[in-house]
Parts: structure tokens; C-alpha cells; sequence
């Protein structure tokens, strides 16, 4: 994998689910609850998750990305949940699956 630069978010989690986009993702693709912060501690899981989210603000181009998700403690900034993903995105592959598919 190239690298075509790397850049890191670092926000609260609490501050990042009030972004619109986010919001509506982790109340699409996950079991937390975000009516009420800080969240509460539990197990918490994504699933079924649509990469990338078709309401993201930014542009994606084709290739791969390594993310990396860090949850750290904010008081003591301990690391609860590390989380590294490899997404291969490529824009024509469902186009050419569905192409395929026969109603």
C-alpha cells in the first residue's frame, strides 16, 4: 500500500457524533445508543457497515486505505479499543457485480 498521506482526527466521541454524517451513520450501523452522553460503558458493535458511507463530505478515490481506530480513556488517556482496518475501495466494482445480477 502507498501512502498518499496521512492524517489523524482526534475528537471526543461525543463531539464527533453530533456531525450530521456521523450521527446518521452510527445510529444506522451500530448498537449505541446516542441519546445520551458520555456513553454509557458496554459492548458496542458496527455491523453490516456500507464503506464508504454514501453521505461522507469527502471525496473518495479508488485504492486502499489503512484505518485506525484509537478509544482512549480522557482522563487518563489509557487505550481501551484499538481497531485497524484495511479498505480496498474501488467506485466500479459493485457497478460490475450489478451489471451481472439478473432480475
Amino acid at each position: 500500500m502507498v501512502s498518499g498521506g496521512d492524517f489523524r482526527l482526534v475528537t471526543k466521541a461525543c463531539d464527533c457524533s453530533k456531525s450530521k454524517w456521523i450521527h446518521d451513520f452510527m445510529q444506522s450501523y451500530t448498537n449505541l445508543t446516542l441519546k445520551k452522553c458520555p456513553y454509557p460503558p458496554g459492548r458496542y458493535a458496527y455491523y453490516n457497515i456500507e464503506l464508504p458511507p454514501k453521505n461522507i463530505p469527502l471525496p473518495i478515490v479508488k485504492g486502499d486505505y489503512w484505518i485506525k481506530f484509537e478509544f482512549i480513556v480522557t482522563d487518563t488517556k489509557e487505550s481501551i479499543v484499538e481497531v485497524d482496518s484495511l479498505l480496498h475501495y474501488d467506485p466500479t466494482a459493485n457497478a460490475k457485480r450489478s451489471k451481472g445480477k439478473k432480475g
